[in-house]
């Protein structure tokens, strides 16, 4: 449905329900648990973020939706995202 599949890996947070890794094998890609944008593989193509986090709660702060975007960007660049 978003073009990912074979070959594809698609990064969700650490404390993750199953359902993240249950929906990246779906569509024929890994799943990759990771709070940190320097650990994900060259072949990641979808990032999950959650505000407040699942089943954590976590709320991500004022300041880090623009960290985030700017993550984004450089992992667009890094890892060809789509």
């Amino acid at each position: 449905m978003l073009g990912l599949g074979e070959g594809d890996t698609v990064v969700h947070p650490l404390a993750a329900y199953p359902t993240y890794a249950i929906g990246a094998a779906m569509a024929g890609c890994d799943a990759f648990a990771s709070d940190d944008p320097a650990a994900w593989p060259s072949t990641t193509r979808l990032i999950w973020l959650n505000s407040p986090g699942n089943p954590d709660g976590r709320v991500l702060s004022v300041s880090e939706p623009a960290c985030r975007r700017r993550t984004g960007a450089g992992a667009r660049g890094r890892h060809r995202l789509r």
